[in-house]
């Protein structure tokens, strides 16, 4: 099992840019979680983030919920993806996005401490998610709900 989530990080934005001995050392702490019916796994602004999810298999779809509870910006991951890096970074920790889980999506979740880790160790793995939170400030729909 472990080669296979080694060959999903390899593909995963940012995980391919680490060495596959990084990628074999953190496939050992990923926790599999498989959702058998669709599941708001984090609501924005109020879900803690233990980590960031690697989709396997399956969906998220994620969206901000506005003042009357409608979903806005609606996005589809699918494998590979990496979800919640943002939110660790730059949020304290608070989910910045609602996540729903699809029916059947299988996640591996990097521990919250391995992922700062990760970001303290290679600049260019920590400068993926600024970059990527930058270009979504640019995003009219990102900041206006």
């Amino acid at each position: 099992m472990q080669e296979k989530v080694v060959s999903l990080l390899k593909i995963t934005e940012p995980f391919h840019l680490l060495p596959e001995t990084v990628l074999a050392e953190i496939s050992e702490t990923l926790t599999k979680t498989e959702f058998s019916k669709d599941t708001l796994v984090y609501r924005q602004e109020v879900t803690d983030m233990t980590g960031v999810d690697i989709i396997s298999s399956g969906e998220y779809e994620t969206f901000f919920f506005d003042a009357a509870e409608n979903k806005r910006c609606v996005t589809r991951h699918h494998s590979p993806y990496c979800f919640g890096g943002i939110s660790v970074v730059l949020n304290r920790v608070r989910a910045l996005k609602s996540a729903i889980a699809k029916k059947g999506t299988v996640v591996y979740t990097l521990p919250r401490k391995e992922f700062y880790e990760l970001c303290n160790a290679y600049e260019d793995f920590f400068h993926y998610f600024t970059s990527d939170f930058g270009k979504k400030c640019w995003m009219r729909s990102f900041l206006i709900l």
